[in-house]
C-alpha cells in the first residue's frame, strides 16, 4: 500500500489491479500482438530477477530517450542513451494505467513512489512492442 497526498493506492501487483491493468493493455493494444504487450508491461512493473531484465531487454531498442523532470527544473533533462540501467519497477509500482496515444503508441503510466512518477512509451514494431521512451518525475 502507497499512501501519498491523503489517498491509499494498492500496489499494481496485486491480482485485482493486474486484472483491471491487463483489460487495459489488451484493449490499447488491439489486433497489435496485445499478448507482447502485456508480457512486457507485466514484467516491467511487477517482475524481477535475471529473467524479468530478460524479457524486457528483448522488448529495447539500441537506443531509448529518457525524460527527467524534478521539483525546480524549468526544463526537463533529454537524452537518447543505450538503455543500461534496469527498467524493472520491481513491483514498486502503484495506480498503474495504459492507454493507446493518438500516434499508436501503448503509454504505461503508474506512481513509483511517494512523490515520483513513470510513463513508458512503446511501439509496436509490426510483430511486437517497443520500450521507446521512458519520462520519470519527481514532486
Amino acid at each position: 500500500m502507497l499512501h501519498t497526498q491523503g489517498e491509499d493506492y494498492v500496489n499494481t501487483c496485486h491480482p485485482s489491479e493486474l486484472e483491471a491493468l491487463r483489460a487495459m493493455v489488451m484493449n490499447a493494444a488491439a489486433d497489435r500482438n496485445p499478448s507482447d504487450a502485456w508480457t512486457l508491461i507485466s514484467f516491467l512493473l511487477c517482475g524481477t530477477g535475471d529473467r524479468a531484465e530478460a524479457e524486457v531487454q528483448r522488448h529495447l531498442p539500441a537506443k531509448v530517450l529518457f525524460t527527467a523532470m524534478d521539483t525546480g527544473q524549468t526544463q526537463p533533462t533529454r537524452e537518447l542513451r543505450e538503455p543500461g540501467e534496469s527498467l524493472l519497477a520491481g513491483r514498486r509500482a502503484w495506480s498503474a494505467s495504459a492507454q493507446i496515444s493518438a500516434g499508436g503508441l501503448i503509454m504505461l503510466g503508474y506512481l513509483s513512489g511517494e512523490a515520483c512518477a513513470r510513463s513508458i512509451s512503446m511501439r509496436f514494431n509490426g510483430r511486437g512492442w517497443l520500450v521507446v521512451e521512458v519520462n520519470d518525475g519527481c514532486d
